[in-house]
């Protein structure tokens, strides 16, 4: 691929060995910042995301899913996200009330 710059300041890159070298590093990227208040763009290590369910009854083939838990999990959000969604409209709707003086 080539990376224009200007017309005499062009680059061919080869992805693949790009690529290969991303993946050859151990430390995180880091973010640069121009501004002291930015913040410091660290992220959480991996380990410290994930989360672990306890499985009620594991399947004999060792699946530990639970697709009734899922499902309710599922159910809960889509719940939530309705409400949010209409507390948020109706605020909206206030809003333009005020407005529009009706």
């Amino acid at each position: 691929m080539r990376v224009a710059g200007r017309a005499d300041d062009q680059q061919d890159i080869d992805f693949r060995v790009a690529l290969a070298a991303a993946a050859q590093r151990t430390e995180p990227l880091g973010m640069t910042t121009t501004v002291p208040n930015h913040l410091k763009g660290e992220l959480p290590s991996p380990e410290s995301r994930l989360m672990y369910r306890v499985p009620l009854a594991p399947a004999l083939d060792g699946n530990t899913v639970d697709s009734d838990l899922e499902q309710a999990a599922f159910a809960e959000n889509n719940v939530r996200y309705q409400a949010s969604l209409s507390f948020v409209s109706d605020e909206f709707r206030g809003l333009m009330t005020a407005i529009i003086g009706r």
